[in-house]
């Protein structure tokens, strides 16, 4: 038995942003959510007076899990405000530290686990 540290990260994750400046309409995720590409996460309205524009839908680039929202109902955005975290969790990475003689016990495992694949 060793001990490791460290994080397991996404491979892939998107920071998605509204296009257009305005004030958040509609929040239809939350943290945790699996949603698909093309998924409409959010709904933004510009905020100008004398103006009646229709809403702006903020998508999903990428399929996967929403693992963080940073959108809120009514709170003004820019097109520089982070509003999702969208994760692709098919594929994930152990980022991590090994010390001492752990390190040479896990290359020992790793190079079995290659041999047998």
């Amino acid at each position: 038995m060793f001990d490791i540290s460290g994080r397991i990260l996404p491979q892939n994750q998107v920071t998605v942003y509204s296009s257009i400046p305005g004030k958040v309409l509609e929040v239809l995720v939350g943290d945790g959510d699996r949603v698909g590409r093309g998924r409409t996460l959010a709904r933004v309205i510009q905020d100008l007076t004398g103006s009646d524009y229709r809403p702006h839908q903020v998508v999903s680039p990428i399929a996967g899990v929403v693992s963080r929202t940073m959108a809120s109902l009514g709170a003004t955005v820019t097109p520089q405000t982070p509003l999702f975290e969208v994760a692709d969790d098919r594929c994930i990475n152990f980022v991590g530290q090994i010390f001492g003689e752990d390190l040479s016990k896990i290359k020992k495992v790793l190079l079995a686990l290659v041999w047998v694949s």
